[in-house]
């Protein structure tokens, strides 16, 4: 599809996305890119694409409290991307989001109903930029996807789980508890078929999906998985109440692996639903704890 624009086609998700549309266009500031430019910035040009995949943006790790550089990026981006379009020729737009929309740090089966409460610059730029986006392919009768993703695997992961992969391999990761929380996940590849799947089918459905793996993996098969695909002897284990202690340590040095916070997050449960996109997409992910994706 050479009428198809990526956008943040260098990151992690997007050179996935990339290679189900090897023909397309790319937009970011890598000089690689088809068409150079900063988002955060108004162009200067209109963009004549009949598809675009939207991928750029800030994640909460590279960040975190920088609240104008989230909102710059991440909704001005989409908001400059969007006014950027030629509406006479586009007539279908993908936007990466995330559950950290509904701004929750616990729960189970969490499905696209409830309420997006996101506190946080991050979450807060990304609803934002899901309105804008929903707003103008509504007005402009244009098919769109909004994905809200968990973590997300693949080769060389960013965030939690990538940190979870180094810590395992250079033997410095503990298992806290007994590692029976759980969290949603999906296949990096398995985001990209969908997407491909969704842009050459004559019917397009609209709407906002959550995107998991449909089994919600606990922490301890995820660190299994890892550990045996190193082939590691051994995930040693530290028990809650001891990381609670340490975790103290965290919430007053600087740079501390384990905070109060992060240890909640390790230790609640946290997944989401993803039928509506089983039933209206015919979304048939892979389990991660079952697929090659290290």
């Amino acid at each position: 599809m050479t009428d198809t624009l990526i956008t943040g086609a260098s990151g992690f998700l997007g050179n996935y996305i990339r290679e189900v549309f090897p023909q397309s266009q790319t937009l970011g500031r890598n000089q690689n890119s088809n068409i150079v430019a900063d988002l955060a910035s108004q162009l200067d040009q209109k963009l004549k694409f009949s598809n675009v995949v939207h991928c750029a943006g800030l994640a909460h790790v590279q960040a975190a409290g920088n609240e104008d550089l989230f909102n710059n990026i991440n909704y001005e981006g989409t908001k400059n991307l969007i006014d950027a379009l030629d509406r006479s020729q586009i007539k279908a737009i993908v936007f990466i989001s995330t559950v950290a929309t509904y701004g929750i740090d616990q729960g189970t089966n969490i499905n696209e109903n409830a309420y997006v409460l996101a506190r946080d610059p991050y979450g807060r730029s990304k609803i934002l930029a899901e309105r804008y986006v929903k707003e103008f392919c509504e007005s402009n009768s244009t098919p769109y996807l909004i994905l809200r993703l968990p973590l997300i695997a693949g080769k060389n992961p960013p965030g939690n789980l990538g940190a979870m992969i180094n810590g395992i391999k250079s033997g410095k990761y503990f298992r806290i508890g007994n590692g029976s929380t759980r969290r949603s996940v999906v296949l990096a590849e398995d985001v990209a078929i969908l997407i491909k799947k969704w842009m050459n089918s004559e019917l397009k459905p609209s709407g906002i999906y959550n995107l998991t793996d449909s089994y919600d993996p606990s922490f301890f098969e995820l660190e299994e998985q890892i550990r045996i695909h190193f082939s590691k002897s051994k995930i040693w284990s530290l028990p809650i109440f001891a990381a609670r202690m340490i975790a103290k340590i965290g919430d007053v040095l600087p740079k501390f692996p384990l905070t109060t916070m992060r240890l909640s997050k390790i230790t609640n449960t946290l997944t989401f639903d993803c039928s509506k996109a089983m039933n209206e997409l015919e979304w048939k992910p892979k389990k991660v704890i079952e697929s090659s994706w290290m």
